[in-house]
C-alpha cells in the first residue's frame, strides 16, 4: 500500500515514466523499483515530474535501501515515518520543495550512507540526533533555510568524507570537534552567519581537500595549523573579518590550487613560503590591510594564472620578477600605492589576459614592450600618473583589439622661470595640443610647443591633449603669479586617517583680513571649505585647517589670502591623495545556477554590471540607475563555467570571481 500512496500523493499519471505503475505487472517491473526476496529495496523515481507530497506510509517500507526523489517538485514535510527505515543506506531528496524543519527521527536510520537534502525550502535546526549516523559518509543539508548551531555531535561521524552545509543561516561557532572526521575530504560551510575564531582542529584533517569558509562573520586570525592540511586543494577564507598576518605555515600546502583570503582585515605582507606552493594556480587577496614591498619572491609562485591584490596597502616598485610568471592570465593590482616606472619584464607574461595597474601612483614611461602582449584584452592603467611617454604607442598597439582604459591621470608639475610657463606632457610634441588657462578662463591654445609666457598676473595652469592618445587629457598643478599681502613661508597638506591637516606659516602680515581655504577635485574649480581669521602682525604665525570630510582620489588645496579691503591672491597647490576605505560590492549565491543577487554601494550616478567570460568576452552588460543598491541578473543563458563580475562605479571597477553551474 505504501506504493500505492506514493503514486496517489504525486500526481501519479503525469509522471515523466509510470511503466507498469498499479497495473498485474509483477511490482519488480514497476518503474523506478527494485525487489529482492518479495520486498522493495529501492525506489529512484528522480527526475520524473512528481508533485505533491510524500506519504508517511513510506516508513512502512522496512527493507528499503535507497529512497531517491530528487530533482522533483515534492512540497510539503519530511515525514517523520522516515525515520522508520533503519535499513536504509541512500536518502536523496535534493531539488525538491520541501519545506519545514528536518526530523530528529532520521537520526536513527544507522545504516544510511548518503543524506542529500540539497536545495531545498527546509528550516529549524540541524538534528543533534545526527550525530548517531555513525556510518554515514555524505552528508548534503546546504542551500536550505536551516538555523542555530551546527550541532557538536557531527564530530562523531568518523566515517564522513563530504559535509556540506553552505548558504544557510547557520550561526554560532563552528564546533571544534569537526576536527575529529578524519576521513573528510570536503568541508562546505561558507554562505551562512557564522563567528567566532576557526578552530584550530580543523589542522587535524589530514585527508581534506577542499575547506570553504567565506562569506560569514569569523574573526581572529587564521591559524597556522591550517598548514598541516598538505592533501588541500583549496582554501576559501574570504568575506570574513579575520586579522592578522597570513600564516607562513600555509607555505606547507604544496598542493593547494586554490588560496582566497580576500575581503578580510588581514595585515602584513605575503609570507616568502608560498614559494613552496607550486601547484598553486589561484591567489586572490584583495581587499585587506596588506603593506609593504610588493615582494620580489612573488615571481617564484611558478604556477600561477590568476593574481589578484587589488585594495590593499603595497607600496614601492613592482618587481620586475612578476615577469616569470609566464603562465599568468590576469594581475591584479590596483588600488594600492605602488609607484615608479612599470618593469620592462611585464611584457614576459605571454599569456596576460587581464591587467589592472590603476589607482597607484605610477609613473615615468610606459614600456613600449607591453604592445607586444598578444593575448592582452584588457588594461587598466587610469588614476596613476602617467603622461603621454609610451602613451602614443600603447593606444596604437593595443587601441584596437582590446579595452584600453588610461584616463584620467595625475597632475604633471607647472615649471615657472622668469614669467616662462612651461610643462612636460609627454609623447610626440607635434601630436600635443596646449590649453592654457588663468583664473579658470581660457586664454591661449597652442598647438606643438609647451611653453608660454604670462603677461599679467593670475592662477594659471594647462590641460595636454594628443591627437593619438584622445581619451586622455593631462591636467597641470597651478601656478599663481602674484605677491601676496604676506610673506607666505610654507604651506602643506597631509592626510591624517580619515582628515587631511592643512598647515602655513607666514611672516610680517601687513592689512590681512582672512584666509579662506579652498578645495578641488581637478585643480581648475575650486570652493571653499572653511575661514580662518588672519593674525595681523610682524611675528612668525603658524596656521591649521583639518579638512574632516576630504573627497575620495586627489585633493587640491589652496589658500585663498584677503585683505581688508576686499583684495585677495592665491597661494600655490598642495594635493592629497585620499583612498577611502571604498564599500564593496558582492552577490550571491556563488557557485550560481539561473541568477544571481548584486548587492551594490549606493551612488548618486548610474553604475554598470559587466559579465565578463575567460576569453574577455562581455557576456552580460546592464546599467543600474542611481542609488539602486540590489540588482538581479540573470545568468541562465550563460554556459556552466568560471566568468568575473564587475562592478563599474564613479570610474573605479571592481571585479569577482564567478562560477556557473
Amino acid at each position: 500500500m505504501a506504493l500505492v500512496d506514493l503514486y496517489d500523493s504525486t500526481n501519479n499519471v503525469k509522471w515523466n515514466n509510470h511503466l507498469n505503475w498499479l497495473t498485474a505487472a509483477p511490482v519488480s517491473s514497476w518503474f523506478g523499483i527494485t525487489v529482492s526476496g518479495n520486498r522493495v529495496i529501492k525506489i529512484n523515481l528522480r527526475t520524473n515530474g512528481m508533485t505533491g507530497t510524500i506519504p508517511a506510509s513510506i516508513g512502512s517500507l522496512k527493507n528499503l535501501q535507497v529512497l531517491d526523489l530528487g530533482g522533483n517538485a515534492i512540497n510539503g514535510s519530511i515525514p517523520a515515518a522516515l525515520g522508520k527505515l533503519v535499513n536504509l543506506q541512500t536518502l536523496n531528496m535534493d531539488n525538491t520543495s520541501l519545506s519545514g524543519s528536518i526530523p530528529s527521527s532520521l537520526g536513527k536510520l544507522v545504516n544510511l550512507q548518503v543524506l542529500n537534502l540539497f536545495n531545498n525550502h527546509l528550516s529549524g535546526i540541524i538534528p543533534p540526533s545526527f550525530g548517531n549516523l555513525v556510518n554515514l559518509q555524505k552528508l548534503y543539508l546546504n542551500r536550505n533555510q536551516l538555523t542555530g548551531p551546527i550541532p557538536s555531535t557531527l564530530g562523531n561521524l568518523k566515517y564522513l568524507s563530504v559535509l556540506y552545509l553552505d548558504t544557510n543561516q547557520l550561526t554560532d561557532s563552528i564546533p571544534s570537534s569537526l576536527g575529529n572526521l578524519s576521513n573528510l575530504i570536503e568541508l562546505i560551510l561558507n554562505d551562512n552567519q557564522l563567528t567566532g575564531e576557526i578552530p584550530s582542529s580543523l589542522g587535524n584533517l589530514s585527508n581534506l581537500l577542499d575547506l570553504y569558509l567565506y562569506s560569514n562573520q569569523l574573526t581572529d586570525t587564521i591559524p597556522a595549523s591550517l598548514g598541516n592540511l598538505q592533501k588541500l586543494k583549496s582554501l576559501q577564507l574570504s568575506h570574513n573579518q579575520l586579522n592578522g598576518i597570513i600564516p607562513a605555515s600555509l607555505g606547507n600546502l604544496t598542493n593547494l590550487i586554490l588560496l582566497n583570503c580576500s575581503y578580510n582585515q588581514l595585515t602584513g605582507t605575503i609570507p616568502s613560503s608560498f614559494t613552496n606552493l607550486f601547484n598553486l594556480q589561484e591567489l586572490i587577496i584583495t581587499d585587506n590591510q596588506l603593506s609593504g614591498l610588493l615582494p620580489d619572491y612573488m615571481g617564484s609562485i611558478s604556477n600561477l594564472t590568476h593574481l589578484f591584490l587589488s585594495n590593499n596597502q603595497f607600496s614601492g616598485f613592482i618587481p620586475a620578477s612578476l615577469g616569470n610568471l609566464k603562465h599568468l592570465l590576469f594581475l591584479v593590482i590596483d588600488n594600492n600605492y605602488l609607484s615608479g616606472k612599470l618593469p620592462d619584464a611585464l611584457s614576459n607574461l605571454a599569456s596576460l589576459y587581464y591587467l589592472d595597474l590603476s589607482h597607484n601612483l605610477l609613473s615615468d614611461t610606459i614600456p613600449t614592450s607591453l604592445s607586444s602582449l598578444k593575448n592582452l584584452q584588457l588594461l587598466f592603467l587610469q588614476n596613476n600618473y602617467f603622461t603621454f611617454n609610451g602613451m602614443e604607442q600603447l593606444v596604437q598597439a593595443l587601441g584596437s583589439r582590446s579595452t584600453l582604459s588610461y584616463s584620467p591621470q595625475g597632475s604633471i608639475k607647472l615649471h615657472n622661470n622668469d614669467n616662462a610657463l612651461s610643462v612636460s606632457a609627454g609623447g610626440t610634441l607635434a601630436n600635443n595640443k596646449f590649453y592654457w588657462y588663468r583664473d579658470g578662463q581660457l586664454i591661449k591654445t597652442i598647438a606643438g610647443d609647451s611653453t608660454f609666457t604670462i603677461t599679467e598676473p593670475g592662477a594659471y595652469y594647462v590641460e595636454v591633449t594628443n591627437s593619438v592618445a584622445t581619451d586622455l587629457s593631462l591636467y597641470s598643478d597651478t601656478v599663481v603669479i602674484t605677491v601676496l599681502p604676506v610673506n607666505l613661508i610654507a604651506f602643506s597638506a597631509a592626510k591624517q586617517q580619515t582628515t587631511v591637516a592643512l598647515n602655513w606659516r607666514t611672516a610680517n602680515e601687513i592689512n590681512n583680513s582672512h584666509f579662506d581655504i579652498e578645495r578641488s577635485v581637478d585643480s581648475k574649480i575650486f570652493y571653499s571649505i572653511g575661514t580662518v581669521k588672519g593674525l595681523n602682525n610682524t611675528n612668525l604665525n603658524n596656521y591649521f585647517f583639518i579638512d574632516s570630510t576630504p573627497l575620495n582620489g586627489t585633493n587640491y588645496y589652496r589658500l585663498k589670502q584677503v585683505d581688508k579691503d576686499g583684495r585677495f591672491s592665491y597661494s600655490g597647490i598642495a594635493s592629497v591623495e585620499f583612498i577611502s576605505n571604498i564599500s564593496m560590492f558582492t552577490f550571491s549565491p556563488n557557485p550560481a545556477d539561473n541568477t544571481i543577487k548584486v548587492s551594490i554601494p549606493a551612488a548618486n550616478t548610474t553604475s554598470r554590471i559587466v559579465v565578463y567570460d575567460l576569453t574577455g568576452r562581455k557576456v552580460i552588460n546592464e546599467e543600474v540607475a542611481a542609488n539602486v543598491t540590489s540588482k538581479q541578473i540573470n545568468i541562465s543563458g550563460l554556459t556552466t563555467g568560471n566568468y568575473y563580475v564587475s562592478l563599474e562605479q564613479n570610474g573605479k571597477r571592481q571585479t569577482l570571481k564567478l562560477l556557473k553551474r
